[in-house]
Protein backbone atom coordinates (compact mmCIF):
# COMPACT_ATOMS: atom_id res chain seq x y z
CA UNK A 1 0.00 0.00 0.00
CA UNK A 2 1.37 3.60 -0.80
CA UNK A 3 0.34 5.75 1.99
CA UNK A 4 0.97 9.75 1.02
CA UNK A 5 0.06 12.37 3.70
CA UNK A 6 -2.02 14.96 2.95
CA UNK A 7 0.85 17.83 3.00
CA UNK A 8 -0.48 20.90 3.50
CA UNK A 9 -1.83 19.49 6.82
CA UNK A 10 1.46 19.68 7.83
CA UNK A 11 2.25 23.14 9.18
CA UNK A 12 4.92 25.41 7.40
CA UNK A 13 5.58 26.63 10.68
CA UNK A 14 6.24 23.53 11.78
CA UNK A 15 8.07 22.25 8.78
CA UNK A 16 10.43 25.02 9.42
CA UNK A 17 11.08 24.42 13.15
CA UNK A 18 12.01 20.76 12.24
CA UNK A 19 14.85 22.54 10.05
CA UNK A 20 15.91 24.66 12.99
CA UNK A 21 14.44 27.40 11.17
CA UNK A 22 12.63 30.15 13.91
CA UNK A 23 10.30 33.22 13.09
CA UNK A 24 11.98 36.25 13.81
CA UNK A 25 8.58 38.01 15.37
CA UNK A 26 5.25 36.62 14.79
CA UNK A 27 1.88 38.83 14.51
CA UNK A 28 -1.89 37.80 14.05
CA UNK A 29 -2.03 35.07 12.36
CA UNK A 30 1.30 34.79 10.67
CA UNK A 31 5.19 35.18 11.06
CA UNK A 32 7.91 36.91 9.35
CA UNK A 33 11.31 35.04 9.20
CA UNK A 34 14.90 35.24 7.83
CA UNK A 35 14.19 33.83 4.27
CA UNK A 36 15.89 30.12 4.06
CA UNK A 37 16.04 30.63 0.03
CA UNK A 38 19.00 33.14 0.12
CA UNK A 39 20.80 35.30 2.76
CA UNK A 40 18.80 38.60 4.03
CA UNK A 41 19.61 40.57 7.43
CA UNK A 42 16.18 42.00 7.61
CA UNK A 43 13.13 39.01 7.80
CA UNK A 44 10.72 38.98 4.64
CA UNK A 45 9.79 35.73 4.65
CA UNK A 46 5.99 35.38 5.74
CA UNK A 47 4.06 32.65 6.72
CA UNK A 48 0.43 32.32 6.43
CA UNK A 49 -0.39 29.98 9.57
CA UNK A 50 -3.90 30.70 8.62
CA UNK A 51 -3.54 29.33 5.18
CA UNK A 52 -0.18 27.45 5.62
CA UNK A 53 1.49 29.84 2.49
CA UNK A 54 4.40 31.03 2.14
CA UNK A 55 6.22 34.28 0.54
CA UNK A 56 9.32 35.46 0.13
CA UNK A 57 8.81 39.27 -0.79
CA UNK A 58 12.62 39.48 -1.77
CA UNK A 59 12.23 36.88 -4.76
CA UNK A 60 8.40 37.29 -5.39
CA UNK A 61 7.65 33.43 -4.62
CA UNK A 62 5.96 31.82 -2.94
CA UNK A 63 3.35 28.67 -2.58
CA UNK A 64 2.54 25.49 -0.40
CA UNK A 65 4.88 23.39 1.94
CA UNK A 66 5.48 21.13 -1.27
CA UNK A 67 6.48 24.17 -3.13
CA UNK A 68 8.70 25.07 -0.35
CA UNK A 69 10.39 21.79 0.25
CA UNK A 70 11.07 21.64 -3.37
CA UNK A 71 13.03 25.03 -3.58
CA UNK A 72 14.56 24.42 -0.50
CA UNK A 73 15.73 20.77 -1.32
CA UNK A 74 16.13 21.51 -5.03
CA UNK A 75 14.29 18.82 -5.79
CA UNK A 76 10.97 17.57 -7.73
CA UNK A 77 7.65 16.99 -5.94
CA UNK A 78 8.33 13.33 -5.66
CA UNK A 79 10.98 13.93 -3.68
CA UNK A 80 9.36 16.87 -1.93
CA UNK A 81 6.16 14.30 -1.03
CA UNK A 82 9.24 11.95 0.27
CA UNK A 83 10.60 14.62 2.65
CA UNK A 84 7.27 15.79 4.08
CA UNK A 85 6.76 12.00 4.89
CA UNK A 86 9.58 11.33 6.54
CA UNK A 87 8.95 14.52 8.91
CA UNK A 88 5.44 12.67 9.56
CA UNK A 89 6.94 9.19 9.88
CA UNK A 90 4.61 8.14 7.31
CA UNK A 91 5.82 4.83 5.64
CA UNK A 92 5.90 4.77 1.43
CA UNK A 93 5.85 1.79 -0.52
CA UNK A 94 5.56 2.03 -4.11
CA UNK A 95 2.89 0.54 -5.47
CA UNK A 96 4.46 -1.63 -8.43
CA UNK A 97 1.83 -4.27 -8.73
CA UNK A 98 -1.82 -3.96 -8.79
CA UNK A 99 -3.45 -3.13 -5.44
CA UNK A 100 -7.09 -3.77 -3.64
CA UNK A 101 -8.05 -1.89 -0.91
CA UNK A 102 -11.19 -2.83 1.33
CA UNK A 103 -13.20 -1.11 3.19
CA UNK A 104 -16.77 -0.71 4.82
CA UNK A 105 -19.14 -0.61 1.69
CA UNK A 106 -16.96 -0.31 -0.79
CA UNK A 107 -13.09 -1.16 -2.19
CA UNK A 108 -10.25 1.07 -3.69
CA UNK A 109 -8.15 -0.24 -6.43
CA UNK A 110 -4.89 0.97 -7.14
CA UNK A 111 -3.07 0.20 -10.37
CA UNK A 112 -0.02 0.33 -10.87
CA UNK A 113 1.94 2.56 -13.80
CA UNK A 114 1.22 0.67 -17.49
CA UNK A 115 3.85 2.30 -18.83
CA UNK A 116 7.10 2.65 -16.74
CA UNK A 117 9.25 5.28 -17.17
CA UNK A 118 7.10 7.96 -18.66
CA UNK A 119 6.69 10.71 -16.15
CA UNK A 120 3.12 10.68 -16.89
CA UNK A 121 1.94 7.13 -16.51
CA UNK A 122 1.29 7.64 -13.05
CA UNK A 123 -1.49 5.21 -10.57
CA UNK A 124 -4.83 5.23 -11.47
CA UNK A 125 -7.70 4.33 -9.64
CA UNK A 126 -11.39 2.13 -9.69
CA UNK A 127 -13.44 3.14 -6.87
CA UNK A 128 -16.31 0.91 -6.36
CA UNK A 129 -19.08 1.32 -3.86
CA UNK A 130 -21.60 -2.02 -4.96
CA UNK A 131 -22.14 -1.20 -8.07
CA UNK A 132 -21.48 2.12 -8.49
CA UNK A 133 -18.34 2.42 -9.93
CA UNK A 134 -15.82 5.65 -10.62
CA UNK A 135 -12.71 5.69 -12.50
CA UNK A 136 -9.85 7.77 -12.07
CA UNK A 137 -7.12 7.45 -14.43
CA UNK A 138 -5.20 10.37 -13.81
CA UNK A 139 -2.77 12.02 -15.64
CA UNK A 140 -2.15 8.83 -17.90
CA UNK A 141 -1.84 9.68 -21.64
CA UNK A 142 -3.96 7.86 -24.74
CA UNK A 143 -1.40 5.34 -24.75
CA UNK A 144 -1.24 4.13 -21.68
CA UNK A 145 -5.12 4.44 -20.82
CA UNK A 146 -5.11 2.46 -24.63
CA UNK A 147 -3.15 -0.20 -22.07
CA UNK A 148 -5.36 -0.16 -18.93
CA UNK A 149 -8.51 -0.82 -21.00
CA UNK A 150 -6.48 -3.79 -23.14
CA UNK A 151 -4.93 -5.24 -20.07
CA UNK A 152 -7.54 -5.11 -17.23
CA UNK A 153 -10.59 -6.16 -16.76
CA UNK A 154 -12.33 -2.51 -16.32
CA UNK A 155 -16.36 -2.47 -15.53
CA UNK A 156 -18.37 -0.17 -17.18
CA UNK A 157 -18.38 3.33 -15.05
CA UNK A 158 -20.64 5.30 -13.59
CA UNK A 159 -18.93 7.95 -13.24
CA UNK A 160 -14.97 8.82 -15.46
CA UNK A 161 -12.43 11.39 -13.43
CA UNK A 162 -11.56 12.90 -16.84
CA UNK A 163 -7.80 12.21 -17.57
CA UNK A 164 -5.35 15.18 -17.47
CA UNK A 165 -7.79 18.00 -17.01
CA UNK A 166 -9.31 17.11 -20.29
CA UNK A 167 -6.11 17.63 -22.10
CA UNK A 168 -6.30 16.55 -25.88
CA UNK A 169 -3.68 14.13 -24.97
CA UNK A 170 -5.94 12.24 -22.37
CA UNK A 171 -9.29 9.95 -22.52
CA UNK A 172 -8.65 8.00 -25.39
CA UNK A 173 -11.76 6.44 -27.09
CA UNK A 174 -10.35 2.94 -26.75
CA UNK A 175 -11.02 3.84 -22.46
CA UNK A 176 -14.34 5.91 -23.21
CA UNK A 177 -15.59 2.24 -25.19
CA UNK A 178 -14.21 -0.37 -22.51
CA UNK A 179 -15.82 1.99 -19.53
CA UNK A 180 -18.68 3.98 -21.12
CA UNK A 181 -19.00 6.05 -18.65
CA UNK A 182 -22.72 7.82 -17.83
CA UNK A 183 -20.89 10.66 -16.18
CA UNK A 184 -17.68 12.73 -17.14
CA UNK A 185 -16.65 15.07 -14.55
CA UNK A 186 -13.90 17.54 -15.48
CA UNK A 187 -11.05 18.55 -12.82
CA UNK A 188 -9.83 22.23 -14.67
CA UNK A 189 -9.44 25.54 -13.35
CA UNK A 190 -11.10 28.60 -15.75
CA UNK A 191 -9.53 30.73 -18.05
CA UNK A 192 -6.49 27.97 -17.69
CA UNK A 193 -3.56 28.80 -19.93
CA UNK A 194 -3.58 25.29 -21.19
CA UNK A 195 -7.11 25.51 -23.04
CA UNK A 196 -7.99 22.13 -20.91
CA UNK A 197 -10.32 20.74 -21.86
CA UNK A 198 -9.91 20.05 -25.19
CA UNK A 199 -12.70 20.33 -27.69
CA UNK A 200 -11.73 16.71 -29.25
CA UNK A 201 -11.99 15.51 -25.70
CA UNK A 202 -15.66 17.33 -25.04
CA UNK A 203 -16.38 15.72 -28.32
CA UNK A 204 -15.69 12.47 -27.43
CA UNK A 205 -17.11 12.54 -24.04
CA UNK A 206 -20.65 13.55 -25.79
CA UNK A 207 -20.15 11.09 -28.82
CA UNK A 208 -19.87 8.29 -26.08
CA UNK A 209 -23.46 9.50 -24.56
CA UNK A 210 -21.48 11.00 -21.09
CA UNK A 211 -22.90 13.98 -19.19
CA UNK A 212 -20.17 16.25 -18.52
CA UNK A 213 -19.53 18.36 -15.81
CA UNK A 214 -16.70 20.71 -15.40
CA UNK A 215 -15.54 22.64 -11.74
CA UNK A 216 -14.76 26.01 -14.01
CA UNK A 217 -18.48 26.01 -14.82
CA UNK A 218 -19.77 24.41 -11.62
CA UNK A 219 -17.29 24.95 -8.62
CA UNK A 220 -16.84 21.91 -6.56
CA UNK A 221 -18.74 18.70 -7.72
CA UNK A 222 -20.35 16.40 -5.22
CA UNK A 223 -20.85 12.89 -6.13
CA UNK A 224 -24.00 10.97 -4.27
CA UNK A 225 -25.25 7.49 -4.93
Amino acid sequence: MTVIPYSNRISIRDFLAWRGIQPKYERNGYGMYLSPLREERTPSFKVDYVQNLWYDFGLGEGGTLLTLVMRLERCDSREAILTVAERCGTEIVFVTEDLTLDFSGGSLRLFAPVLPGSRNCGLAALMSAGEYDILIPGDMPAAAERVLADTHSLPQVEVLVVGHHGAASSTAPELLQTVSPEIAVISVGADNSYGHPAQAVLDRLTEAGAAVYRTDQAGDITITR
